[in-house]
């Protein structure tokens, strides 16, 4: 950690501010991020590293091929720096969670049998529905942490490249 905040203050780079309407625009982008920016009326992300910002363009050093790219920033409709990769446990519990009620509500509702002399009052076909749906949710929830622990997602963060754009804010 005591790395990457190092990163991120030394020589940051004037002009990358966040888009104003998702956070801090006091934020700024130091070269050697790793960064995404898509051109206005592409269908894909040029993914790579930040290596320089002049007054009117980003420069790149694109990650699957090496090569340097240099793109204007007005021509840019989006442009992300990372924040960093980190696990979806949660998203893949509320999944799990999901999967595993709507489950055990069908299972329980297809395989209840009515119940006679059983202990404790007889559920119904509702009631077996909604045991089976907790159940089979809370299994489907801790599967899904699992699952998730295991799957490294980036963290995007959005950036206003354009020259400019928080002058007067």
């Amino acid at each position: 950690m005591g790395s990457l905040a190092a990163l991120l203050l030394a020589a940051p780079l004037p002009g990358l501010s966040q888009h104003p309407d998702t956070a801090d625009s006091s934020v700024s982008v130091p070269a050697g991020s790793r960064v995404r920016a898509m051109p206005t009326g592409a269908e894909r992300y040029h993914v790579g590293s930040l290596l320089a910002v002049p007054d009117d363009s980003v420069r790149l050093s694109l990650e699957r091929t090496g090569d340097s790219l240099a793109l204007a920033r007005a021509s840019l409709a989006r442009f992300d720096v990372s924040r960093g990769r980190r696990a979806q446990t949660g998203k893949g519990a509320i999944y799990g969670l999901a999967v595993g009620a709507f489950a055990g509500l069908i299972l329980g509702a297809a395989t209840y049998e009515g119940c006679d002399g059983c202990f404790g009052p007889d559920p119904g076909i509702g009631g077996s529905a909604v045991i089976g749906g907790i159940l089979f949710g809370a299994i489907g929830a801790g599967v899904g942490a699992i699952v998730g622990a295991q799957v490294k997602g980036e963290r995007w963060v959005p950036v206003d490249p354009r020259p400019g754009a928080q002058e007067g804010k």
